[in-house]
């Protein structure tokens, strides 16, 4: 086949896959210029019958039709051609230069959270047109996910229509079953039985985010599943990951739903929790970074981390990226300069694919183009490719000049009016001392109306000139009114060069180099020392390494340099709570909430405080409060069934766990939290079905299994109780519970030398955690055992 030419174009350069009745090649057209590749694709039916070949023909024509229509979406290959020769049906497709994710979803090797989230979001905006098309993939798996070497962008292949078409073509005529399109592992049940759903495409994805998270090989991945209910439940795989954000665990959760009708339904409602949803995680720190297209007034993007409008300077040269007046000398824009003022349109259009082409072609022109690669750097962050973004940023701090001339403005254009206006002033200059504002519309520059001016050439007028040259703008003010001003040049600081710092300690972060991170911070912070919300990403660094004094010292820098910075006072908070300051946690919270009072998160996270510190009715409240304002807060529902249950309140408790179970029924702690709740009534049956229930959903649910231990004690089942407690040691070996637990029932059973061991070991763990309570508690039992004669129990 090698070197021969079909339909008198595509000459076979070599092949790529046999299997069944179709194969695939790499060929050449020959009457292109240049002769570029492309995919072949030969269907070969095993009769040649005259019906066999009409309805082969009819199903390849249909299929080529759907290709034809998926080809329009720019991450799915395009079909070149479609064609019959000698009986076999031919597919020519687009070839993507690039590598598979097998390259990248490595067995024993884990990726960030962050690469995850962007390989989800980025097969998923596929999938909504692919699903939008009527069509299923049915075959998702990292093989057929391409990264283009280009760009970096994920296109999708190997549609399992055509695979279809192939089997129908070659198997069914032939006198055989067709064959289900699938690879084992990445198939739902569904599908496995011949009936997939446009939601069998979402399970598979998120298997591939399993196998992502845990670097499991794929063939693994099924050992994951639940024994006891094949059914009904999903892969439990949590206990592989422990640190994972519970609520992107929750979205991966819904997605490998062994039940179809249970799992998401569409690429889209995936895409909304995950914007709406992990995006604020309960207690994971919020990292902040500059919000690329400023608004009129800060706001939260929830991308994993809270992106606001930075004040003054700083938020504006992480737009518009000023800096490298050595590059910008000469009166024409060069093609480098007119790709990168492409690009930086892109990105403050949140196009960050678009960005990085045009920042790609002004980097091959002028490789030490500082500001391509800042900006570069931001668009690869924003598509959360920490590792490019590092790259780039460590580039622009080696080639950003520390200082440019310009008088201080910075500008973008109006989505709605097109027009040239300002996207604020940099402290000092002499733009603040002219009170120029962010919104005030540029009419003219030295005599030129912006009108027909595009960004770059407005740049370039501004910071064109030397130390102390004019510049005379016409301004329309936001208040309506139109002057006249003369400024001078000054050499002013190029605060973008503290931002390269400060993003790439942000990608190190995501990337867990917390030590380098801090590094990077510690330069932004040395460069830019008045800058409150470098003190601030430190600080969740600092958390993260476990350095909680130092973390709390950043947060308290970072409000005295801005008292009004919420998030600072919320992560304080957090810290508080987990070193069991609830004191000054409430009050952190109390000022957040002050200065943010719609966020539910706050409120939960005050209620977890004001519990600790033994005011059940006012965490109830906030949990109430948090729940007012997001009604499908799972873990607020759980927390106030747990406090009301506590208080006796228990058909109230019930009905909070029942809605924790109704918003998601493949949450364990749901069932557990019930449990409580039956178990405090004292309906013992339902207490031990519900925590079987969460067993059956995590079998590595510590709790579950000592809640059920005491509920088999109370009805005496000796061996059953023993049997769970010796489970949940199992888990956590460092819970003094569950020892305490055990020990006690060897104890009612006569085994007085295993009771006292397990006494022993439960008051040692309850010492080290300061439980004083349960360790007097333990010593208690022991000297009431010591007392007794020595027998031995069963």
């Amino acid at each position: 086949m090698i070197g021969q030419l079909i339909d008198g174009r595509y000459q076979i350069v070599r092949n790529l896959d046999a299997g069944g009745f179709a194969k695939t090649f790499i060929a050449e057209d020959s009457r292109r210029p240049g002769r570029p590749q492309c995919v072949v694709k030969r269907l070969e039916p095993s009769q040649t019958d005259a019906h066999t070949l009409e309805v082969s023909r009819r199903l390849f024509q249909r299929e080529a039709e759907v290709l034809e229509r998926l080809g329009h979406h720019p991450q799915i290959p395009r079909l070149l051609a479609n064609f019959e020769e000698n009986q076999e049906f031919y597919l020519v497709e687009e070839l993507i230069i690039g590598h598979p994710l097998t390259q990248e979803i490595v067995t024993g090797q884990p990726i960030s959270e962050g690469q995850v989230i962007g390989i989800l979001i980025e097969i998923l905006d596929i999938l909504v047109f692919v699903h939008g098309q009527g069509v299923i993939h049915r075959d998702i798996k990292p093989s057929n996910i391409i990264r283009q070497h280009s760009d970096g962008r994920l296109f999708l292949i190997d549609f399992g229509a055509v695979k279809e078409v192939t089997t129908q073509i070659g198997g069914v005529y032939a006198g055989g079953s067709p064959t289900v399109v699938g690879t084992q592992g990445y198939m739902p049940l569904e599908q496995f039985h011949g009936h997939p759903r446009f939601n069998s495409d979402l399970y598979a994805l998120g298997v591939i985010a399993i196998q992502a998270l845990t670097g499991l090989p794929a063939n693994d991945i099924s050992t994951l599943r639940d024994p006891y209910n094949p059914d009904r439940t999903a892969i439990v795989w949590h206990h592989r990951v422990p640190q994972v954000n519970p609520r992107l665990a929750n979205i991966i959760d819904r997605l490998v739903v062994f039940d179809c009708t249970q799992r998401y339904q569409s690429a889209t409602d995936v895409l909304n929790d995950l914007r709406n949803s992990i995006y604020q995680p309960l207690v994971e720190p919020t990292i902040f970074t500059p919000q690329i297209q400023l608004l009129e007034s800060p706001q939260k993007n929830k991308l994993g981390l809270i992106l606001a409008g930075i004040g003054g300077s700083m938020a504006l040269l992480a737009v518009m990226g000023l800096g490298g007046n050595y590059y910008l000398q000469q009166k024409s824009l060069t093609q480098a300069k007119k790709s990168y003022y492409q690009g930086l349109e892109k990105v403050l259009q949140q196009d960050y694919k678009g960005a990085i082409l045009n920042l790609d072609e002004a980097l091959k022109i002028n490789p030490k183009y500082g500001q391509a690669y800042y900006q570069r750097c931001l668009a690869n962050y924003y598509q959360n490719n920490e590792l490019k973004a590092i790259e780039d940023c460590t580039q622009a701090i080696n080639y950003l000049p520390k200082k440019y001339n310009s008088v201080g403005i910075y500008l973008k254009v109006d989505e709605k009016t097109k027009a040239l206006i300002t996207n604020g002033v940099q402290n000092d200059s002499p733009a603040v001392k002219e009170s120029i504002k962010e919104g005030d519309k540029i009419l003219e520059i030295d005599g030129k109306s912006t009108d027909n001016l595009s960004l770059g050439e407005a740049e370039d007028l501004l910071r064109g000139g030397e130390v102390g040259s004019s510049v005379k703008l016409k301004i329309a003010s936001v208040d309506g009114s139109t002057r006249e001003l003369t400024l001078k040049r000054e050499n002013l600081t190029n605060d973008e060069f503290d931002l390269a710092y400060d993003f790439r300690g942000l990608s190190r972060y995501y990337t867990q180099d917390y030590q380098g991170a801090i590094a990077d911070f510690d330069e932004a912070i040395r460069l830019a020392p008045i800058y409150f919300k470098y003190y601030y990403n430190r600080g969740l660094a600092r958390s993260k390494q476990g350095d909680k004094s130092g973390a709390i010292k950043d947060f308290d820098k970072s409000i005295e340099i801005n008292a009004n910075y919420e998030p600072a006072y919320s992560e304080r908070g957090l810290i508080h709570q987990l070193l069991g300051q609830s004191e000054p946690a409430v009050k952190d919270f109390d000022r957040a909430i002050e200065l943010e009072p719609n966020n539910a998160i706050t409120y939960y996270n005050r209620g977890n405080s004001y519990i600790s510190l033994g005011n059940k009715e006012a965490g109830i409240e906030d949990y109430t409060k948090a729940i007012e304002l997001d009604p499908k807060y799972t873990n607020a529902y759980l927390f106030r069934c747990t406090e009301r249950s506590n208080l006796s309140q228990h058909q109230a408790a019930l009905a909070d766990c029942n809605q924790v179970i109704e918003l998601d029924p493949n949450f364990p702690e749901g069932y557990v939290g019930r449990g409580l709740v039956y178990q405090n009534q004292g309906d013992n049956q339902k207490a031990i079905a519900d925590y079987t229930q969460a067993i059956k959903l995590d079998p590595q649910n510590e709790r579950a299994y000592y809640n059920r231990g005491i509920v088999r004690r109370l009805l005496a089942d000796t061996q059953g109780a023993i049997a769970d407690y010796t489970k949940a040691i199992e888990i956590d070996p460092n819970d003094p519970f569950p020892y305490h637990g055990r020990g006690l029932i060897y104890s009612d059973s006569g085994n007085r030398q295993q009771a006292i061991e397990d006494l022993q070991k439960a008051s040692q763990l309850y010492l080290q955690a300061g439980r004083r309570s349960g360790y007097n508690n333990a010593l208690a039992a022991i000297a009431k055992l010591e007392k007794q004669p020595a027998t031995t129990g069963n």
